[in-house]
């Protein structure tokens, strides 16, 4: 847990850090930059290189995620779920998957619930005589 929390800050500070440059060649400083702490952290013995890849990526995976300030609850959520599975484990895990399909559940957008086809459920609707 710990080193998974390590690795997970400073990819975090890079991500930050990479938004304050302005210029093209922050990208490739944190590439290097990342490289190079995580070959230290793993011959230092920090932590294991399962560690490095599973959290390499999870880096790669949040390059989908929307700007910075888009993706910032995610990046939230991701601590969040990993403070909860350090604790918990994965009774930790399923209370925070739950808490957030709560929260999700009772979420508009335009007036509209946020899962609208699925979560205001009308068995009418799905009535395999109205279908075509």
């Amino acid at each position: 847990m710990i080193e998974v929390l390590f690795l997970e800050t400073i990819i975090e500070l890079l991500r930050e850090s990479a938004s304050r440059f302005t210029s093209h060649p922050s990208a490739g400083l944190r590439i290097i930059a990342g490289i190079l702490l995580g070959v230290a952290s793993m011959s230092t013995g920090m932590v294991s290189c399962v560690t490095i890849v599973v959290s390499t990526v999870t880096l790669i995976a949040s390059l989908s995620l929307p700007p910075w300030g888009l993706g910032l609850p995610a990046r939230i959520l991701k601590f969040t779920a990993l403070f909860f599975a350090a604790l918990f484990g994965i009774l930790g895990l399923i209370v925070t998957a739950s808490v957030t399909f709560a929260h999700l559940v009772t979420l508009e957008s335009l007036g509209q619930p946020y899962f609208q086809p699925l979560i205001p459920f009308k068995p009418g609707k799905y009535d395999r005589k109205k279908r075509p």
